[in-house]
């Protein structure tokens, strides 16, 4: 895990005893996009609130370049360079689209404009939409911006919980791209996704979760022809003739 900005070791989450994620371990390099795979309630979202401490480990550890973070508050996380986009494009609707971004800058240490710019240079509809509020975008655009609220605060390791929910194909494969973009220009992504081919498709490594454990891990395309040529492997969307693909 040398030179990995984010490490998970032996990590566990539970409420009231029961656990949600099970001596689950990984990691995530800078510059990579890293797939974080399983069905609904198969434990990612409460992983990803995990490493940016909304959500207590029962036990394990949570490493960030190196120093133990497990214990910290979301906070300190954040200004360490921890980026977080949960599910369900959490923006302000009633304010515009650059004000929501300029009030995500807290961690920042570059001036928020040249930040913005930054911002609008990856989504450029964001940019002819900057005075209109939040609340008029499409739900596309309101995906872009919640990653670039999170990008304001230059992270070097961005999560991203279901990125592509409720958009269309297209929608979808032009934040695929962006979240590319990104991990070309050093960030490292864990990408949580239902849609476990398509993100594939995007990602670099992924881990595949059932159950709150770690079932598989690997590069991309062994991770899909594991997907696609095994119907019986456990937790496969495909088995029960899903709509992955």
């Amino acid at each position: 895990m040398i030179g990995a900005p984010l490490a998970i070791e032996g990590l566990s989450v539970g409420f009231g005893g029961a656990p949600v994620v099970d001596d689950v371990t990984f990691d995530v390099r800078p510059g990579e996009v890293m797939a974080l795979l399983g069905a609904n309630g198969a434990g990612k979202s409460s992983l990803l609130k995990a490493i940016i401490g909304l959500n207590p480990a029962a036990s394990g550890r949570i490493l960030f370049d190196g120093a133990d973070i497990t214990r910290l508050k979301p906070e300190r996380r954040a200004r360490l360079g921890i980026g977080y986009v949960p599910e369900g494009r959490r923006v302000f609707p009633g304010m515009s689209v650059r004000d929501n971004l300029e009030v995500a800058s807290f961690a920042a240490t570059v001036p928020r404009t040249r930040l913005v710019e930054r911002v609008f240079d990856l989504f450029p509809q964001l940019r002819t939409k900057s005075a209109e509020r939040a609340w008029r975008l499409s739900g596309g655009q309101q995906q872009m911006l919640a990653i670039g609220r999170a990008l304001m605060g230059e992270p070097r390791l961005l999560l991203l919980d279901e990125p592509s929910l409720g958009l269309s194909p297209r929608l979808t494969a032009e934040v695929m791209a962006t979240v590319r973009a990104i991990a070309a220009g050093g960030t490292g992504v864990l990408l949580a996704e239902q849609a476990a081919l398509g993100a594939l498709e995007t990602a670099d490594r992924g881990v595949w979760l059932r159950l709150g454990r770690l079932e598989a891990r690997g590069g991309a395309p062994e991770l899909r022809t594991l997907l696609t040529a095994d119907s019986d492997f456990p937790g496969n969307p495909l088995a029960t003739g899903g709509s992955d693909l």
